[in-house]
């Protein structure tokens, strides 16, 4: 049973060992992507955001070429002009469709809310070149150029208000989507930091109730016997080291077995606890009290020698005999006393000059009192 449990209690802590190991390598993977989210966030929108500068830089410098042509009243080449807004045109199907160049790689544009204004941008650039070309075109008649003029400046200018908008929303929305992913990354990093904490509380409780039950009488909670061996051969050691005695008691329940067989065995349960319990809550807080099998208990009482120990016996046993034991009445107990000699060459002959004793009292008539 106890290497069932010690067993129980290894192959549960390396399973939760191995649960937390996981969860731990799950949060470290999370945190590793939450660094490409967010990189892949930056390298998604930053092209768009800068696609939007480039419209804008190329858009005004085809009006300023413009500007400069006409200002002169020449014939000039306004190829530039239209090469200026040829690369303002391509930047914004790139912020639509996705594209490449020299530079860089764009990715579409991947929101259908947004997708909106750089369509409208591309109708304006289109309307734009429509009316630099109308311009350049009737350079010379100053009434036509006037007309076109103010189609002119009023596309340029809901052109270039337009580049600012997608510019500020697309800024807007990497700020927005990584707020959003950073929320529920930490609300997910807390839900598993919980959880570790809960599962370490569980394994600590988990593990303290098994070491209780490989070392615990599951009925009486005293110690169990595997246990109490392994506190004599410390005691033993203690007292050959300091040069210290001490005192084993022994005790059976007198006709213990007539219990079972008259009241059946939840009642000799009944009798063994509260007895036990009588014992204990008796002997003094140094003492240590174990179930040593069936109906017999075992003290260690150390410091104690075989007349104190003997004392302490007797006072146990008018204990018991006085107290009434629902529903089988007045029960009596045995005693066997002895105490460690130097010439004890193990603990166990201790406990068998204690077992003798034991035998003694109940030969001689129990509810007695032997010490040897």
């Amino acid at each position: 049973m106890i290497n069932f449990l010690v067993n129980c209690t290894k192959s549960f802590t390396l399973k939760l060992m191995l649960l937390m190991s996981t969860i731990t390598l799950v949060v470290a993977l999370m945190i590793t992507h939450n660094f490409h989210i967010g990189y892949d966030m930056t390298s998604k929108y930053t092209p768009l955001i800068e696609a939007a500068a480039e419209i804008k830089l190329e858009t005004t410098t085809a009006h300023l070429r413009l500007e400069e042509i006409l200002n002169a009243e020449k014939q000039k080449d306004i190829d530039k002009v239209i090469k200026n807004i040829d690369n303002a045109i391509w930047y914004t199907n790139a912020i639509i469709h996705g594209g490449d160049n020299h530079e860089r790689t764009f990715l579409a544009i991947d929101n259908k809310v947004l997708e909106i204004k750089p369509k409208s941008i591309l109708d304006k650039l289109k309307k734009f070149q429509k009316f630099t070309k109308l311009r350049y075109e009737n350079l010379n008649d100053f009434h036509a150029d006037s007309e076109i003029l103010k189609e002119y400046d009023t596309v340029f200018k809901e052109l270039i208000a337009e580049v600012y908008t997608i510019e500020n929303e697309l800024q807007k929305t990497i700020l927005s989507e990584l707020k959003a992913y950073k929320i529920t990354y930490f609300l997910t990093l807390l839900a598993l930091l919980v959880f570790l904490f809960i599962i370490s509380l569980l394994l600590t409780r988990y593990e303290k109730r098994l070491q209780e039950m490989s070392v615990t009488d599951p009925l009486t909670k005293l110690y169990n016997r595997l246990y109490m061996e392994n506190i004599f051969e410390a005691e033993l050691q203690r007292a050959k080291r300091y040069q210290q005695t001490f005192s084993i008691i022994f005790m059976d329940i007198d006709h213990f077995k007539l219990v079972n067989d008259d009241f059946g065995h939840d009642v000799g349960d009944i009798v063994l606890v509260e007895v036990a319990n009588i014992i204990k809550s008796n002997i003094r807080s140094t003492d240590i009290m174990a179930r040593w099998g069936g109906e017999e208990f075992i003290i260690l009482c150390p410091e104690t020698d075989l007349q104190s120990a003997k004392i302490l016996s007797e006072k146990l046993r008018k204990t018991v005999e006085s107290h009434a034991i629902k529903p089988v009445g007045h029960k009596t107990c045995s005693f066997g006393v002895s105490q460690y000699s130097t010439q004890d060459d193990s603990i166990k002959r201790t406990i068998k000059r204690a077992d003798d004793a034991l035998y003694e009292a109940k030969e001689s008539g129990r509810n007695k009192v032997v010490a040897k």
